[in-house]
């Protein structure tokens, strides 16, 4: 399906349905490009809700699409109302089917007045009413996402798609949109395993999508998920716009039958994101990467107290200029950033080495300053590793 804060997640007893909270990637980017981006968000945010823009999405749905009428297709807008009662969206929806040509899908186009759900294909042939409300749960999902924290997610998703598209763009910001991408699919798929009423439906919308109209046994589907990473524990995604089949599957069946949504939501960005490594890295972990730096930075130097003017002092100001210390920036103490290192790949934890290995040897007066690294790096849990680096790479220091 292709689509243009921190809540507690407490875990509801079993027999009540969740509650559907935007994921943590959702919140913390909206709040990252607010605060980094003001001028940009708020260009972006204004635009969504310009009278000219609704108008165009309308006309081009009028001119590309036939419109489904609740008289005509009253099974349709049963389900509809259905999924705007349950997932709480108070604006209509608006139902169209798609002309010729198109594979099977369903989209949904925003206006803040009401959503304009597409059908393409011969989709809506071969669903069963349960899927249905599954796949009409999923695309209202959309809506509902896009109208939380004052339609915070479609805006931070608009500046995304608008800096991605840029020529020399940096591949975090690439990284950062598909993730943002990835993560709404997981957030929808729940929308639409709350309509249907259970994951099973949601999963066979997914089969069907993509296999067309067969017969499924989704809760096999959601065994062989599971098998998958019985054998291959460390799979992450490698969609672009949305997860592997494999990993909604998992993904939906787990927040719908766990009552611990924390750790489902762990589980989720275990698949979504694997094992960060320093050259993929998302504008989040490069901004949390930066605040790590400069933290360790000024552990070491509270512990090296360099005389000004010195090599290691010139040094330290190429990460830490004198106009960032006199900022009121947030720092992260050395117990966070070795729990943060934890689930991160080897690069990262080497970066921080090679980063101490670089202080220990540019200032030769300072003699003690080996040995102030090394306590640094016994702080960060990485003791050993920075031993190895610094016999590796300076054998004389090491000695």
């Amino acid at each position: 399906m292709k689509h243009e804060q921190d809540a507690p997640l407490e875990a509801p007893p079993q027999s009540e349905p969740r509650h559907l909270y935007p994921l943590s990637y959702h919140q913390e980017m909206a709040a990252y490009l607010q605060s980094r981006h003001r001028a940009v968000w708020e260009s972006f945010d204004a635009a969504q809700k310009s009278v000219n823009r609704r108008a165009d999405v309308e006309l081009h749905l009028l001119k590309s699409a036939y419109r489904l009428s609740p008289s005509d297709h009253p099974e349709l807008h049963a389900s509809v109302a259905k999924a705007r009662a349950i997932l709480g969206v108070e604006q209509p929806i608006t139902l169209y089917q798609a002309h010729r040509g198109h594979a099977d899908n369903a989209s949904m186009s925003y206006t803040e007045e009401q959503g304009h759900l597409k059908f393409e294909g011969e989709i809506l042939s071969y669903l069963q009413p349960e899927e249905l409300d599954g796949l009409i749960g999923h695309e209202i999902g959309h809506y509902k996402l896009w109208c939380e924290n004052q339609s915070a997610i479609l805006t931070s998703s608009r500046i995304l798609d608008a800096m991605a598209s840029e020529r020399d763009v940096h591949s975090s910001l690439i990284e950062s949109q598909r993730l943002h991408r990835l993560y709404t699919e997981i957030y929808c798929d729940r929308a639409g395993a709350l309509v249907s009423g259970s994951p099973e439906p949601m999963v066979s919308v997914l089969l069907k999508l993509s296999a067309g109209d067969i017969r499924v046994a989704p809760e096999h589907y959601i065994a062989q998920a599971e098998e998958i990473f019985q054998k291959s524990a460390e799979e992450r995604s490698q969609g672009n716009t949305h997860p592997e089949h494999f990993i909604r599957a998992r993904a939906v069946a787990r927040w719908c039958r766990e009552r611990d949504a924390r750790a489902v939501d762990d589980l989720v960005t275990e698949m979504i994101e694997g094992r960060k490594h320093l050259g993929d890295l998302d504008v989040l972990a490069r901004d949390r990467l930066t605040i790590w730096t400069r933290s360790v930075l000024h552990r070491l130097t509270d512990l090296v107290a360099p005389s000004p003017g010195s090599a290691w002092e010139r040094h330290r100001e190429r990460f830490l200029p004198l106009e960032t210390e006199r900022a009121d920036e947030e720092r992260v103490d050395l117990a966070t950033i070795r729990k943060g290192l934890l689930p991160l790949s080897a690069t990262v934890r080497d970066y921080f080495g090679y980063l101490l290995l670089d202080f220990a040897t540019i200032d030769p007066e300072r003699r003690d300053a080996i040995r102030r690294c090394h306590e640094v790096a016994g702080e960060l849990g990485l003791s050993s590793r920075f031993a190895e680096l610094t016999s590796r790479n300076v054998p004389a220091l090491a000695a």
